[in-house]
């Protein structure tokens, strides 16, 4: 390794890369006792108002974002709450691989295990080629497309995955997230705000089956709760997780519904 790579690692740790990987997950299990043990002393200092649950069972040991109605989010009460945010990382970090055998377990079963999958993912999600799967939604736009018209097609093309079961439902839900993070770029490249909400309307429309009438209050804090994740990408990777920070989120995060809680 590069003198100047070897600066960058965590605690100026010295040994191979794979005594390095094993000393950052030790390094990850710490964090999460430390994170425990504020969200604990936390808890005693907020009441936690009644949440309402989606009837939709989903499995055990996975990061969840709740989908909420507007109209209970204005029956909410306005004092903070954080059970939703230690509930959702117990879940999350739970799921989260302790070992490489772990992490190449978990590969397998989400099907990211040989570079012919991992390019073929990379060309699904970018829309980079209509030949890796065949969703029936044409073509991707062309060069001269607008920003609203991106957003729209990969609103289409997200739903449209998430239909196809036979493939790798965990790439459904982080295609979620990427159209959620394009909406918000939509938004910062100046596009129409009223045009971008209602493509989120429409895309909540398809994921819950049912007309979706919320407001741009619950659409914006909708996008804010997506740049939660976001941001952890980021930090993890300048941590020295590198690629890792990810992955974590493409092998173990659950969009079952999607909610951005913000109390």
């Amino acid at each position: 390794m590069a003198g100047g790579s070897r600066r960058q690692r965590i605690d100026d740790f010295k040994g191979t890369l794979t005594e390095y990987s094993i000393y950052l997950e030790q390094l990850v299990h710490s964090l999460q006792a430390q994170v425990w043990y504020w969200y604990r002393q936390a808890e005693h200092q907020h009441t936690v108002p009644v949440r309402s649950q989606s009837s939709t069972q989903q499995p055990s040991g996975c990061f969840v974002f709740q989908l909420e109605t507007p109209e209970s989010q204005a029956n909410k009460a306005t004092k903070p709450s954080i059970e939703p945010w230690r509930a959702a990382t117990k879940e999350f970090s739970g799921q989260v691989p302790k070992d490489e055998d772990g992490w190449s377990s978990r590969r397998k079963e989400v099907h990211l295990h040989e570079p012919e999958a991992v390019i073929h993912t990379f060309c699904l999600l970018t829309r980079r080629s209509t030949q890796v799967c065949s969703l029936g939604i044409g073509d991707t736009p062309g060069g001269e497309a607008s920003i609203l018209d991106v957003l729209g097609d990969y609103r289409v093309f997200t739903n449209a995955l998430g239909a196809q079961k036979a493939y790798v439902t965990q790439i459904s839900y982080y295609s979620t997230l990427l159209f959620v993070g394009l909406s918000i770029v939509a938004l910062r490249t100046g596009a129409n705000p009223e045009a971008v909400d209602d493509y989120m309307r429409k895309f909540l429309t398809d994921q819950q089956g049912k007309e979706c009438t919320a407001g741009e209050t619950y659409l914006s804090q909708l996008r804010t709760g997506a740049l939660w994740p976001i941001r952890c990408m980021d930090e993890l990777y300048d941590k020295g997780l590198k690629h890792r920070g990810w992955e974590i989120f493409v092998l173990c995060m659950v969009l079952s519904y999607v909610l951005a809680n913000n109390s």
